[in-house]
């Protein structure tokens, strides 16, 4: 007699919490952009700006990806949802070079 296969609880879909953190980390980076001019020193400012603009961009890209992934299913699904943590991973890269830049400013 053979035992039955132990089910295996389902693997999550982290691509909720990646739409909603992007969302979130999206408005930051309009918020900073905002309120650059009195955070950032001159020399810095409009670096900080392009690569604030740019991180934007791509977090709003992250989470148009997600949002594709999570109302489609199939290869469409997977590929959307590679693309927001792709997407998702570079602007957290992004967004840390830019809180470097201006911690250098404001030292």
């Amino acid at each position: 007699m053979t035992t039955p296969p132990i089910p295996q609880p389902p693997k999550p879909d982290l691509t909720i919490q990646v739409f909603s953190v992007s969302a979130g980390l999206l408005g930051v980076c309009i918020t900073v952009l905002g309120i650059s001019r009195a955070l950032i020193r001159r020399p810095m400012r409009e670096i900080s700006r392009d690569l604030l603009a740019v991180d934007a961009l791509l977090f709003l890209l992250s989470c148009f990806n997600a949002y594709l992934s999570l109302r489609t299913e199939g290869p469409i699904k997977r590929a959307g949802s590679w693309a927001a943590d792709l997407f998702f991973l570079a602007g957290l890269l992004l967004m840390t070079a830019v809180c470097g830049l201006i911690a250098y400013s404001t030292v």
